[in-house]
């Protein structure tokens, strides 16, 4: 009996995209609560401190759960297309 020919498996990509997700979301929770806010407003170092602590929990979570499933989408879309293909002589 002849075996059949198995494709090597795939690179799973939900990994490095969770991480890339959370590393942009905190990047840009730093430009949000660092922006200039409206001329005249003083703001206390100790707040923008907690307001970066709090907000940091909310970003990366959310931005790491948008990175995981765009890496799943990913690693689907590359799986399929490499059933699609022929195999090579």
């Amino acid at each position: 009996m002849e075996q059949p020919e198995t494709l090597p498996p795939n690179r799973n990509y939900t990994k490095p995209f969770g991480l890339a997700g959370l590393v942009l979301a905190e990047g840009y929770m730093l430009y949000t609560v660092l922006a200039p806010r409206r001329m005249g407003e003083a703001v206390p170092i100790a707040h923008t401190i907690s307001e970066i602590l709090v907000l940091a929990l909310f970003f990366g979570v959310f931005g790491a759960m948008v990175g995981t499933g765009i890496g799943l989408v990913f690693t689907g879309l590359k799986a399929k297309s490499a059933k699609k293909r022929p195999p090579e002589p």
